[in-house]
């Protein structure tokens, strides 16, 4: 694994051992702490690329084992052992990136800077066609030149920033990745 810290390679065994949604979300809490207990009242910027739920590697989806067990897609009486590794490891990626996100908005407010933050989640594409689901009512996937594949859903939250409009506002419902 190509990973690094600022410019400095990242050779520990614990952290290379550690799944990478775990291993940047320890540092985002720890750049956050740090910030207010360093800079407290000057403005962070933060850019956190989350890698979740990428695929493209041989191996398909990975995720730890204790997010796996969390999912059980099949109606009743079936257990979790008998679903496609696929579907149960883009679940439990799916859930690890909720968590991140709650974890990202607690380490914001422990800081005493929720109140002068501005939080946008996006994502950078529409979703595959590999992983079972779906883009209605927008045509195509990621990759293409179609809606499906280009706009995206936004999340923007601003707690005491007034001057900050709506997304609804400013873009009709999705954002395009040309915006």
């Amino acid at each position: 694994m190509d990973l690094h810290d600022n410019e400095e390679d990242v050779v520990d065994a614990g952290e290379l051992k550690t799944h990478l949604t775990v291993l940047l979300q320890n540092k985002v809490e720890a750049v956050i702490a740090e910030h207010a207990a360093e800079r407290a009242g000057q403005p962070l910027f933060l850019y956190y690329a989350m890698q979740n739920i990428h695929t493209g590697a041989d191996e398909g989806f990975v995720a730890p084992q204790e997010y796996l067990d969390m999912c059980t897609l099949s109606s009743a009486g079936q257990s979790a052992a008998s679903e496609p590794d696929d579907l149960r490891a883009y679940c439990a990626l799916n859930i690890m990136l909720d968590e991140a996100i709650g974890r990202t908005r607690c380490a914001i407010a422990a800081a005493g800077m929720d109140n002068n933050t501005i939080f946008i989640v996006a994502n950078d594409n529409g979703g595959q066609r590999e992983v079972p689901g779906s883009n209605a009512p927008l045509s195509g996937a990621k990759g293409g030149l179609n809606n499906g594949g280009i706009l995206t859903q936004v999340l923007h939250l601003s707690l005491s920033l007034s001057l900050c409009l709506p997304l609804s506002s400013s873009f009709s419902s999705s954002l395009s990745a040309s915006n």
